[in-house]
């Protein structure tokens, strides 16, 4: 098969998919320098990308006479993403700042490739939501001699995933023999995921359940839970001797892993057991966390 190439309309077009804590994460680089964007040398002129959900990836660039591209970009107050500046090779003193379009001020700013183990070399910053939602991005060309041709990709970094764990031993109650109205609470078992691979670090728990199979099946039974790095117990939000659940989410910041223990407080005077006591955890993490973004 011939392949017929016009030095003028030249269109790479490179995927890659690299492997980042179970996700994949790609990072697409268009060059097409008939359709560059050119003109944005300054944060005057700089081109508007828009809200970056409805962004089109173009050809970016910066003339041989220029020194920099500026570009504009707002997101919602509830978004975090990843902004990528790619191209095939990153010359020396190559810069990708992102800024805060309201007062100016340089939250961020990349010199080294965030991602070595990527085919294609690319510059990254963050952007959040709660920080600001209008941003403008520069890109410097560095040691870069002649028209420099680069691409920007925007991605939604945070992640959410759910997994399931099993506690060791059995949770065992005595019996509320005294027939107290606050019940008996059983001894405690517990999980350690402080080690968990699977995991990605920094993952954050946003819903958390537990199940278990209870010997005899009683009524008036609360599941409870607790973590390391908490020093109260969750009770769960309603009785059941089967399941748990729990006034948990992202917003309370609670990391996955780490030691969680388990009990359960029962009202019946009869003597009961729970096993195959289980943790269920819906999780967020940031995909970049072992990026270089400096």
């Amino acid at each position: 098969m011939k392949a017929i190439v016009s030095l003028k309309k030249v269109v790479v077009s490179l995927v890659v998919f690299a492997l980042l804590l179970t996700n994949v994460v790609m990072v697409r680089a268009e060059i097409n320098p008939d359709h560059a964007i050119t003109g944005n040398n300054s944060k005057e002129t700089a081109y508007n990308i828009g809200n970056w959900k409805h962004k089109i990836i173009k050809t970016c660039s910066i003339d041989e006479k220029q020194n920099e591209a500026w570009f504009s970009f707002n997101m919602s107050q509830d978004e975090q993403i990843y902004i990528t500046c790619s191209r095939e090779n990153i010359p020396d003193g190559m810069t990708f700042s992102i800024f805060n379009a309201n007062t100016m001020k340089e939250l961020r700013r990349s010199t080294k490739i965030a991602n070595p183990s990527s085919f294609i070399k690319f510059l990254a910053v963050k952007a959040d939501g709660t920080e600001s939602t209008s941003y403008l991005l520069r890109v410097e060309r560095g040691n870069y001699e002649g028209d420099m041709f680069f691409s920007l990709n925007f991605a939604d970094r945070m992640k959410r995933t759910t997994k399931t764990f099993d506690f060791r031993g059995t949770a065992r109650n005595n019996g509320n023999k005294g027939m107290s109205f606050a019940g008996v609470d059983s001894n405690v078992i517990t999980v350690d995921l402080s080690r968990e691979t699977s995991i990605p670090k920094g993952a954050i728990v946003n819903r958390v359940e537990t199940s278990s199979y209870m010997s005899p099946n009683q009524g008036n039974v609360r599941h409870m839970l607790m973590c390391q790095t908490e020093s109260a117990w969750w009770t769960s939000k309603v009785s059941s001797a089967t399941s748990g659940s729990y006034y948990i989410n992202s917003s309370n910041r609670i990391p996955v892993k780490q030691i969680w223990s388990f009990k359960y407080n029962a009202k019946a005077g009869a003597k009961s057991s729970m096993n195959s006591v289980k943790l269920r955890v819906d999780y967020i993490y940031d995909i970049t966390s072992d990026w270089n973004f400096r």
